[in-house]
């Protein structure tokens, strides 16, 4: 009889270790929550508890609290998390187009060819498709600064730094 006995707790034990095996999550979540309970109690000591209260209404106030309250504290544990973008490698939102960010055009040029005479002078196509002709010290739109016209190059300057641009050889 007591070896019965034994082998039946020892089979309800299996039971209930393969029950919690199977609701593990669940278990974890509910003691999670339950000791969240006295912390919230503890920070917030006005919140009451006690059947002195009149009806469901103060109830269901409590009740309100308790979960806002929560839902504060876990804003405060994840605000990191939140700010992140996590779609994006360096974690950054893109600008918000409502805040008129200034716009910088951006000109990229194409050097069609140089034309000698007593000055040398560059052809440049630019982005927009517009064409330039212009020497050494003049400003491009953009801000850009020819500092070198040879036959077969164009250098330019701008606040990025330097590009030498070179017209397309089959010898080069």
């Amino acid at each position: 009889m007591l070896k019965d006995n034994i082998l039946k707790s020892a089979a309800k034990a299996a039971e209930y270790v393969a029950w919690a095996k199977s609701n593990a999550k669940d278990i974890i979540i509910i003691l999670l929550f339950a000791a969240a309970i006295p912390l919230m109690i503890v920070k917030n000591p006005e919140i009451r508890y006690n059947s002195k209260q009149k009806g469901m209404e103060g109830i269901q106030n409590n009740k309100k609290r308790t979960l806002a309250l929560i839902l504060e504290a876990s804003k405060r544990d994840y605000e990191e998390v939140f700010k992140r973008n996590i779609f994006m490698a360096d974690g950054k939102y893109p600008p918000d187009p409502s805040q008129n960010a200034e716009v910088r055009k951006v000109y990229v040029y194409t050097l069609i060819g140089v034309l000698s005479s007593k000055q040398k002078v560059a052809v440049l196509l630019d982005n927009e498709g517009q064409y330039h002709y212009s020497q050494k010290g003049e400003t491009l739109p953009g801000e850009t600064l020819i500092s070198e016209v040879t036959m077969t190059s164009v250098t330019l300057k701008n606040q990025e730094g330097e590009i030498k641009l070179k017209i397309f050889s089959i010898k080069n």
